[in-house]
């Protein structure tokens, strides 16, 4: 059984004996790990587990009595102390969450007075957008990938950019979860809301390139992202070599933006804002059907208003074209998808450059002729009358510097 992108089921034993270590009473203790058990049989993910037993924990220390003691006064200063401190708007909204479902699960499923009070929902004016500038450009992804200098490399940056999908899909894919066509691919994920399709096109050359020099790549169950360094060689990578992946090409690429994975969703669904509609935002990116996230990201792009401003002030506006870069090669010979830059099939090793492959066959064709060619003229110039027609001819085409 894999442990998952984030290792999380280790790190919840870990944090299960971090409770037991903590100054918590034992009741505390006793009544946490309770409660973590039932979130667990109703189906609470491991990662979400580490959140609830580490938040728990902490607000235990600052609470000056226990959880079951505690009443309205405590509870406030609880509140108090996230809400003054250095927090985001979404980590105090967490904490709240945290708060009102383990009292809920104290007193058998109802909010106690003493937590009743709390408001969990974020001002939309508090919700901190991203800046257009802090995305990234076509220009900056396709140099990051360029300057990776392993197949494997390129192909998880390409991914991540144009699929847009958590670290954590993309982190936990298998080989058999991937599925060539002759469009591109189209990737299975499984993420928060269930498993969803995803259709790549000009990824699809990188991961080719790799899945076709990958260690394992007879094992339809082998993760796709495997370590090839001396640590944990041929293991699946953890979310820290992902991340150094990303660094090390941004590094190289001289990109000063945020440097983490979630920064490719946060472009892509940016990018997509334009054109999907907010249903097929929600479908593409695995959020809830009625997700304020496709509003988001609209906004960001400044869709609707970019677009009015430039008719009220009379400028001409065509439609925002979709994004494109040169095409892809198909392999005539067997289909298979190459990068736009590519000169030779990955698969079969055809020429699919067609530049190159009218150079082939100039140079091929040439050379049988120069063999008729060259007795020819011989022949011809051993005849004084002819040589003097040639010459004559050769004067007048190139300015007299032909020497015969």
């Amino acid at each position: 059984m894999t442990m998952g992108m984030h290792r999380f089921e280790k790190q919840y034993n870990s944090a299960k004996i971090a409770l037991w270590k903590s100054s918590l009473t034992k009741e505390d203790k006793e009544s946490i790990e309770l409660f973590l058990k039932d979130c667990k049989t109703r189906g609470v993910k491991y990662a979400r587990l580490v959140k609830l037993c580490r938040t728990l924990i902490k607000m235990g220390s600052i609470l000056e009595t226990t959880y079951e003691k505690a009443r309205m006064k405590a509870i406030k200063e609880l509140v108090h102390h996230y809400v003054d401190g250095d927090y985001s708007e979404w980590a105090r909204h967490d904490i709240k969450v945290i708060i009102k479902q383990y009292y809920a699960w104290l007193n058998k499923g109802k909010y106690p007075n003493h937590v009743a009070w709390i408001n969990t929902t974020i001002k939309k004016q508090d919700k901190k957008l991203i800046y257009d500038g802090e995305l990234l450009t076509r220009d900056e992804i396709d140099k990051a990938i360029e300057v990776c200098d392993h197949p494997r490399n390129k192909a998880l940056l390409a991914v991540l950019a144009e699929s847009g999908a958590r670290i954590g899909e993309v982190g936990n894919l298998t080989i058999r979860q991937i599925n060539l066509d002759p469009n591109g691919c189209v990737v299975t994920v499984q993420g928060k809301t269930g498993s969803r399709r995803l259709r790549l096109v000009t990824a699809t050359p990188h991961l080719v390139t790799w899945l076709n020099n990958h260690p394992d790549r007879k094992n339809p169950y082998a993760p796709v992202w495997m370590n090839i360094g001396c640590k944990n060689y041929h293991r699946e990578m953890g979310y820290g070599g992902i991340r150094k992946v990303i660094q090390n090409a941004f590094k190289k690429a001289e990109i000063k933006k945020r440097c983490n994975p979630h920064i490719f969703r946060h472009t892509r669904a940016s990018q997509l804002a334009h054109y999907l509609t907010e249903f097929q935002m929600n479908t593409f990116f695995g959020w809830v059907q009625g997700s304020d996230m496709p509003a988001l990201y609209v906004h960001i792009s400044g869709k609707d208003l970019d677009e009015h401003m430039l008719k009220i002030n009379g400028l001409k506006h065509s439609e925002r074209p979709i994004y494109s870069k040169p095409k892809n090669r198909i392999c005539p010979r067997c289909k298979q998808i190459n990068g736009p830059d590519a000169l030779y099939c990955a698969k079969c090793a055809e020429i699919v450059d067609p530049a190159l492959a009218l150079k082939i066959q100039m140079q091929t064709t040439e050379k049988p002729m120069q063999k008729v060619k060259t007795p020819f003229l011989e022949w011809l110039q051993k005849d004084p009358e002819m040589r003097d027609v040639l010459k004559r001819k050769a004067d007048e085409f190139r300015g007299g510097d032909l020497k015969i």
